[in-house]
């Protein structure tokens, strides 16, 4: 059979492509490692109910000096210093540099970029729960209503419950190269119509640690979008990954 981890000095490491369910509760005193290759990431749902001051680490396999678009499932996961990090300044129009050992903000999406091949990790005791963003919208902005989020779970995302939220556009889109030419993979959630200009499939899971592109309508300067334990679920389809190198789709800004 399968093997889905290992365990040594209270430390449990879960494979890559391994998706690991508790349903109850989780009582947490050591350190859960989820780790990742260019095959994917090991995913984890986790209960409601948690104790305990454990360390949990996130891995996502950055395997080549470029550009990735990341979020961080911890809400005490900090920006590593070895790496380049940037978020999209909806009011400004602009990339903005974020400063290492700051904190990654929950929900959020970054761009980092790895000086050489990595293993970028996300470490931190607190898991994001249930989560409330906020997404703006400034008229007159070039990339107005345009708004980076990311996954805040180490799982999938359904996102389709966005259908509740009639001020947010029923798409999202990730941004990914391939072949030496930037393209966007999108899904309209209305619909469930997708287009895949990655080859990748798109659909209405998002991949864990994956950031991604929500609108606010015109007519409305902000929106919220509520991210909710019931959305989460394990990897629906093989080809459905976060953007990495095997698959020559490669995150960018």
């Amino acid at each position: 059979c399968k093997k889905l981890f290992t365990s040594k000095d209270n430390v449990i490491n879960v494979l890559p492509g391994v998706h690991l369910v508790i349903s109850d509760s989780l009582v947490h005193q050591g350190k859960l490692i989820f780790q990742s290759d260019i095959s994917g990431t090991s995913t984890f749902n986790s209960p409601v109910q948690i104790s305990g001051d454990g360390i949990y680490e996130f891995h996502q396999d950055m395997n080549l000096s470029r550009n990735w678009y990341v979020s961080s499932p911890l809400n005490d996961a900090l920006i590593p210093s070895e790496m380049v990090c940037y978020s999209f300044s909806e009011p400004n129009a602009s990339w903005e540099v974020q400063n290492s050992g700051a904190k990654f903000l929950s929900g959020k999406g970054y761009i980092l970029q790895s000086g050489a091949s990595s293993i970028l990790n996300f470490s931190g005791k607190s898991l994001n729960q249930h989560l409330i963003s906020t997404l703006t919208r400034t008229p007159g902005n070039s990339y107005s209503g345009f708004n980076l989020c990311g996954n805040p779970f180490p799982s999938y995302l359904n996102i389709d419950n966005l259908l509740q939220n009639d001020q947010i556009e029923p798409s999202f889109w990730i941004r990914t190269k391939k072949n030496d030419r930037y393209v966007f993979d999108s899904y309209n959630i209305a619909g469930g119509i997708s287009i895949s200009n990655s080859g990748l499939t798109v659909n209405k899971w998002i991949p864990p640690l994956q950031a991604f592109w929500l609108k606010v309508k015109p007519g409305f300067l902000s929106s919220t979008i509520d991210f909710q334990q019931f959305a989460r679920g394990p990897q629906d389809n093989k080809l459905n990954l976060f953007r990495n190198s095997k698959n020559e789709a490669f995150p960018e800004i």
